[in-house]
């Protein structure tokens, strides 16, 4: 049956144009894409400089700095000045008791060049409590620490969708390219068949050239065809991070399903999960945190702080000496001190009034971001359902449709081959079969697309019912 022929997925000649290259499932591509795709390599390489900014962070906020620190010194007296501390120090000793040692009073002060080394630890001055202040700006880099692990996670759902999308219309483009060579195929039977009827004398010279415009009509959009599969390759290998010139047998097949999901639903999936609204919900905390500090920075709150404190080892020619200091005192000393500062008139206004009412338009411009993003994601939301539900009619009609032309032109072909039917009315036929069947895998993609549009504005990996 011509019906079988025209419309059968898995005709000899479709098989003969995608036998060659290797076997590509949906699963193996996202696998690709996931361990060898340039940007979500980069991603995870960014979250890592942003993790280490937020481990600063918590040191900051958390522990002291502390320091190693090591010395070697070695000086030797070439000459003293007259009236010095050290020329002073060596006129003031017994010069008997310095012959005793093989010293004289002129050199009694002078460095030999013995080594002096010396390690030790420093423990940096530290601020134990001040009203929550340093508080704040820990609390806004954790917030933003956490939103940036869940960017990874939503661009890795992202990257694995654009793999999805970019399979299926390569697998769509191939199987219109498969649909065209049975076009070619079905153009040059009718040609062949017109030209033995010509050659009988039971046709006119005119139906033979345009059934070989037809043929090669047919031939264009076959090579037109050709040319979008290989675009839509090129893209596919892009995303998985493989060279342009790998050809894949693509073995998935797109099945459609209808939506499974109801508008409420999704907007209470978009209220957990969206990224806009993680966004929005994020900057609005931070502008607040931001108000908060802001408001105590003008408040004489005390500051509880520990002082800088060093422990150090030292060896010299006179022995070894252990040294404790703390803010220089020589003491082993912990400071604590209450630092009052009430900042009147600046760069901010009298008691940082412009500072704060800056703070609280920021805080309050972010949470009417917050509220416009809401009543635009419920428009988005429902943008996407009505799109999806008129695809989903389109996908209804054109299968139906099929149906309809694959009777007709098979009718139309048997009359044409028993009794010489008019051609033109077969010719359209057999275009308008081809179209739809173009219309009908079209339908389909869109319609993927459109659901994948969905998961991803409301952020979840799946749609109930979907399989992949």
């Amino acid at each position: 049956m011509l019906v079988a022929f025209f419309i059968h997925d898995h005709s000899i000649a479709a098989k003969q144009m995608t036998r060659s290259g290797e076997v590509l499932t949906l699963e193996m591509a996202i696998k690709k894409a996931m361990s060898s795709n340039w940007d979500i390599l980069q991603t995870r390489n960014s979250l890592r400089q942003k993790q280490i900014t937020y481990d600063n962070a918590f040191d900051t906020m958390f522990m002291p700095a502390v320091n190693f620190t090591t010395r070697l010194d070695s000086n030797f007296s070439i000459a003293q000045m007259p009236g010095s501390t050290a020329y002073n120090l060596g006129q003031a000793q017994d010069p008997t008791a310095l012959e005793a040692q093989g010293k004289t009073q002129s050199n009694y002060t002078f460095s030999k060049g013995y080594p002096t080394t010396s390690v030790g630890v420093e423990l940096g001055s530290y601020t134990i409590f001040n009203f929550f202040r340093d508080q704040l700006f820990y609390e806004a880099a954790r917030l933003t620490w956490e939103r940036e692990q869940q960017k990874l996670i939503e661009a890795e759902r992202s990257l694995r969708f654009d793999v999805i999308l970019s399979y299926f219309k390569n697998k769509t483009e191939q199987d219109k390219l498969e649909a065209a060579k049975r076009s070619v195929d079905i153009s040059e039977a009718i040609l062949e068949l017109v030209q033995s009827k010509e050659e009988l004398g039971q046709t006119k010279n005119t139906d033979l050239n345009s059934s070989t415009v037809d043929f090669l009509n047919a031939k264009n959009q076959f090579i037109d065809l050709d040319r979008s599969v290989q675009q839509q390759r090129w893209a596919l290998n892009l995303l998985m991070g493989e060279p342009l010139t790998n050809v894949y047998v693509l073995k998935t097949d797109l099945e459609y399903t209808p939506l499974q999901l109801e508008a409420d639903d999704a907007h209470k999936l978009f209220m957990e999960n969206s990224p806009t609204v993680r966004d929005a919900r994020v900057g609005v905390k931070t502008f607040e945190l931001i108000l908060s500090r802001a408001e105590k920075d003008r408040l004489p709150l005390p500051t509880i702080s520990l002082s800088a404190l060093s422990v150090r080892y030292g060896n010299s020619y006179w022995g070894d000496t252990k040294t404790y200091t703390a803010s220089g005192s020589g003491n082993i000393d912990f400071v604590t001190s209450l630092n009052f500062s009430i900042p009147l008139y600046g760069p901010g206004g009298f008691l940082g009034k412009r500072t704060i009412e800056t703070a609280r338009i920021n805080r309050d411009n972010a949470d009417l971001a917050f509220q416009k993003t809401m009543m635009e994601s419920e428009i988005g939301i429902q943008s996407l359902f009505v799109v999806i539900k008129q695809q989903e009619q389109a996908v209804g009609i054109n299968k139906e449709s099929i149906q309809n032309a694959s009777k007709l032109l098979e009718t139309l072909f048997s009359n044409f081959s028993r009794s010489g039917a008019n051609r033109l009315e077969l010719r359209d036929a057999i275009n308008q079969a081809r179209s739809i069947e173009f219309n009908y895998k079209d339908a389909i993609l869109s319609h993927l697309e459109r659901k994948l549009a969905l998961a991803k504005f409301i952020g979840v990996d799946h749609l109930p019912g979907e399989f992949f």
